[in-house]
C-alpha cells in the first residue's frame, strides 16, 4: 500500500521509525531525528522566501546525517528504510549538485544505488503513468554520469536500465535516457517545425501580428512577479510521491487554479539544476528560470491568463499537434481512463517560459520521448544557445518569431548569453507516431 501512496515528510519519517519490528540503535534515530529536521528546516526556509533561497546549509547537514546511517547501518535496514534513506538523500543531493559540481559525483553514487536498491527495483515504470522510483533513479545517475564525463559508469547505468525486465528503460544510447522510453518510436534530437500545426501557427500569427503579440507580453512583464510555482498550494497539504512528484492533498483544486493568477512564477525541480552568472538573477523577482502559466493543463484554458496573452491562447486552442490531441483523448480524459501525464509526461501542456540572460539550465533529460517541445520565441532569442543530444541551434536558428521543435527525451541545456530576457510559449506536442 505504501508503495501507491504519497508520503508528507512527517509520514515517511514516521515509517522509517517503525518499518521493522525490532528497535533501531540509538544513533541510527538520532541522525534519523537529525536529518529530518534539516529537511523541515530547508523546506520552511524554500517555501518562505518563494524558492529564492536554497538553503545549501541545512541541505549539506541532512545529506550528512542520512549518509552516515545508510554507509554504517544499511546491513540492519527493511529495504523499506533503505529507500527512505537513500530517497531522502538524493532529494538533498539532487540541489546541491545544480549548485555546486563539486557534489556530482556523490550524487551519481547515490542514485545508483537508490537505482539498485531491492524496494526502487520494484516499484518501475512501463508506461508513463507508472510510479518511477527505479526509472528515474536510472535516469538521474545517467545524467550525473554523463556530467562528469564519466563513460564507464554511464555504460554501467545503460546496462543496469536495459536489465530490468519490465521497467521502459531499455534506453539505446546513453544521451537518450528518459525515465519513460518507447523503442519502437523515431528519435532524432530536433524536429522540422513545418510539420507541427502549433508552431506554422504561432509563426503566421507573429508575422502578422507582432506589435499585438508584443503588447500582450508588456501586460505580463507589468504583474508582480516572485512566487514559487505551486506556491498557491496550502504547504501544510503539499505531498511528496515516491516518484519525486509534488502534489496537494486536496483534489478540488485544478493546476491551473494552484498555479495561475499571478505573474511570472519561479521554476524549481531538485533534478534540473539552474545556474546564473550573478546571484541577484536567481534571488531577484522570480529568478532566473520562471513562468507565467500554465495557459492550458490538458483540461481547460486558463481563462485569467489567457486574458493577458489571448491571441496564444485563441491560436492554439483547437490545435490538433498538441499532446492532448491524440486519437481519443479527449474522451478518455473526461471518462478518466487516461490522464494529461500520461499523454504528454507533464502537466502543463500550454505555458509562457522567461529566461534571464546570464542563465543557465544544466543538461537534463525530460520524461518521455512519446511527446516533442515545441519553444516559440517571442523576444530575446538572440544570444540564447540551446543544445539538444551533442547538436547546438544559437539564436533559435532564425531570432524572435521561430519555432523550434525538439525531443526533450534526449539531455539539452539551455544557456542565455545575450542582453535581453528570452520569453517563449512552450507547448507539449505529441509524438507524430502516438498520432495514427
Amino acid at each position: 500500500q505504501i508503495s501507491t501512496t504519497e508520503l508528507t515528510l512527517q509520514e515517511a519519517a514516521d515509517i522509517f521509525l517503525y518499518a521493522s519490528l525490532h528497535d533501531l540503535p540509538e544513533p541510527v534515530e538520532k541522525l534519523w531525528t537529525d536529518g529530518v529536521m534539516a529537511l523541515v528546516s530547508f523546506n520552511q526556509t524554500f517555501v518562505s522566501s518563494e524558492g529564492s533561497n536554497q538553503d545549501a546549509e541545512a541541505m549539506i547537514k541532512a545529506a550528512a546525517a542520512l549518509r552516515e546511517i545508510w554507509e554504517n547501518y544499511s546491513s540492519i535496514m527493511t529495504s523499506l528504510q533503505s529507500y527512505l534513506v537513500l530517497d531522502n538523500i538524493n532529494d538533498m543531493l539532487g540541489p546541491l549538485s545544480g549548485l555546486d559540481d563539486a557534489y556530482i559525483p556523490m550524487a551519481a553514487g547515490y542514485a545508483e544505488a537508490l537505482a539498485s536498491s531491492p524496494y526502487c527495483t520494484e516499484r518501475f515504470a512501463a508506461t508513463e503513468k507508472d510510479p518511477a522510483c527505479f526509472n528515474g533513479a536510472a535516469a538521474s545517475a545517467m545524467s550525473y554520469y554523463r556530467r562528469i564525463g564519466d563513460l564507464e559508469s554511464g555504460e554501467r547505468i545503460l546496462q543496469l536500465g536495459r536489465s530490468h525486465p519490465h521497467a521502459a528503460t531499455h534506453w539505446d544510447t546513453t544521451v537518450q535516457t528518459p525515465r519513460v522510453y518507447h523503442k519502437t518510436l523515431t528519435s532524432k534530437p530536433w524536429w522540422s517545425p513545418a510539420d507541427f500545426s502549433a508552431a506554422v501557427t504561432l509563426m503566421d500569427l507573429f508575422r502578422d501580428k507582432r506589435k499585438q503579440l508584443l503588447k500582450e507580453l508588456d501586460a505580463v512583464k507589468k504583474l508582480q512577479e516572485g512566487k514559487l510555482r505551486g506556491s498557491g498550494v496550502d504547504v501544510e497539504q503539499m505531498e511528496v510521491g515516491m516518484d519525486g512528484r509534488v502534489s496537494s492533498s486536496s483534489s478540488s483544486s485544478s493546476l491551473a487554479q494552484q498555479t495561475g493568477g499571478a505573474g511570472l512564477q519561479r521554476i524549481f525541480t531538485p533534478y534540473i539544476g539552474v545556474r546564473t552568472d550573478k546571484d541577484t538573477i536567481s534571488t531577484e523577482g522570480a529568478g532566473g528560470w520562471a513562468e507565467f502559466g500554465p495557459l492550458f493543463d490538458g483540461f481547460e484554458w486558463h481563462k485569467e491568463n489567457c486574458k493577458l496573452v489571448p491571441s496564444i491562447c485563441k491560436a492554439l486552442e483547437d490545435d490538433k499537434s498538441l499532446c492532448t490531441a491524440r486519437a481519443g483523448s479527449r474522451e478518455d480524459l473526461e471518462s478518466g481512463k487516461t490522464s494529461v501525464w500520461e499523454l504528454c509526461g507533464s502537466d502543463t501542456v500550454v505555458t509562457m517560459l522567461r529566461l534571464r540572460p546570464g542563465a543557465h539550465i544544466l543538461p537534463h533529460c525530460g520524461t518521455t520521448n512519446s511527446r516533442l517541445i515545441m519553444h516559440f520565441p517571442l523576444v530575446g532569442a538572440n544570444g540564447v544557445e540551446f543544445t539538444v543530444g551533442e547538436q547546438m541551434l544559437k539564436n533559435y536558428g532564425g531570432g524572435d518569431g521561430a519555432a523550434i521543435v525538439f525531443d526533450d527525451s534526449f539531455e539539452h541545456s539551455v544557456y542565455h548569453g545575450g542582453d535581453e530576457d528570452r520569453f517563449v510559449v512552450l507547448a507539449v506536442l505529441a509524438h507524430p507516431e502516438m498520432m495514427k
